[in-house]
């Protein structure tokens, strides 16, 4: 007996159907107004081939964020030591290496901690780059206790930088809280080991967010032991760039500053955090 043409189409259509791959369903949530900053901090080194992918997802996370994440770029660790012969730059820094130390190495490069969180399941605040959006997309949902504001003042002859920072308390927190102020430097053109470019490199590779210096201890200054809701506190900084000689350049530095939760021996959470340009 002959097939029908129908019955054998039908089975066809019903044979694909069932082999087709069904992708998860991702729902992006997008912080709403009024809504907490999130920081990640991600742990890099010029030596470090896969450390481009990170950065490339947080930029494309930063697509998605905007202002509302905020990127480090903390060159610490093995891959950091010892720059290519041809460097023109040592990214390496002694607040970028005693906050490494402090989190805890990352198990896998690239890494990156987010919002200094330790979260439910992981054994480490360092987290894998696959691992990055889930966690980003859940702290975004969460409404801020403080308010970071950050104010710069440049002088372009004398090359001072003066920082004013005020928290302010957008419900009672009775904890002891840290203000943190980072200095960061974008778009510095060095070479970087690159498991995606030919020969393994990339020479003129374009870093973003270096950490360049700390106004603030590596673990922050003590801001309160608590605040109240309403409660406004100010604190004042400065610095004075080096001579620009490829890097230093002051249209490309930022000031990043946030308030973690130092209630425990761990490096404390982030409540909420800022960037502004050094250069209006």
């Amino acid at each position: 007996m002959r097939t029908p043409f129908y019955f054998i189409l039908f089975l066809s259509l019903i044979i694909a159907s069932s082999c087709k791959e069904i992708s998860p369903d991702y729902r992006l949530v997008r912080p709403q107004e009024g809504q907490r900053n999130i920081l990640i901090e991600e742990f890099t080194g010029v030596q470090c081939v896969n450390c481009p992918q990170g950065t490339d997802e947080i930029i494309n996370l930063q697509g998605l964020y905007g202002k509302n994440l905020i990127s480090v770029a903390i060159h610490a660790g093995f891959f950091a030591q010892a720059p290519y012969s041809d460097s023109k730059y040592n990214f390496l820094t002694q607040s970028g290496q005693a906050i490494e130390n402090w989190i805890g190495p990352p198990l896998g490069y690239p890494s990156a901690v987010v919002n200094r969180s330790k979260f439910s399941g992981e054994n480490s605040y360092q987290l894998g780059r696959q691992k990055w959006a889930a966690y980003v997309g859940q702290l975004a949902q969460s409404l801020p206790l403080v308010d970071v504001v950050a104010i710069t003042n440049f002088n372009p002859v004398t090359r001072e930088l003066e920082v004013s920072v005020t928290v302010e308390a957008l419900a009672d927190i009775n904890e002891d809280i840290r203000i943190n102020v980072m200095l960061t430097e974008d778009n510095i053109i060095d070479p970087q080991a690159n498991t995606a470019a030919p020969g393994g490199r990339t020479t003129a590779y374009k870093h973003r967010h270096v950490l360049r210096s700390m106004l603030t201890n590596f673990d922050g200054n003590f801001l309160a032991a608590n605040m109240k809701f309403g409660d406004q506190l100010t604190k004042e900084y400065k610095f004075t760039l080096p001579a620009e000689n490829g890097w230093w350049n002051a249209d490309n530095c930022h000031i990043v500053a946030f308030v973690t939760d130092a209630s425990s021996n761990s490096p404390g959470e982030v409540l909420n955090a800022t960037e502004v340009s050094i250069v209006k």
